[in-house]
């Protein structure tokens, strides 16, 4: 027997909390926007459109490895950038 919350707000924002994967989901405007939070823990953020974070310090660090890809150009801009 599964359970599930949704909320909607108007035609664009959808909250859904459920006891399956994805347990938590939020889709702005039809999958334009789509964060969702499984039950063991992965976080998935995709956007149609632009990302951006922004902070003071943003620190990333992975226990196996980090995968970054562009179907474009990648560009790394800083005061000083270290490899390895």
């Amino acid at each position: 027997d599964k359970r599930e919350l949704t909320l909607k707000l108007g035609s664009s924002l959808t909250l859904a909390l459920k006891d399956d994967d994805p347990v938590v989901e939020i889709d702005v405007d039809g999958g334009k926007a789509v964060l969702q939070i499984a039950r063991d823990g992965a976080v998935t953020l995709e956007s149609q459109a632009k990302l951006e974070i922004t902070a003071n310090e943003v620190k990333m660090k992975a226990n196996s490895s980090i995968a970054i890809e562009a179907g474009g150009d990648l560009k790394l801009k800083g005061a000083t950038v270290n490899i390895n």
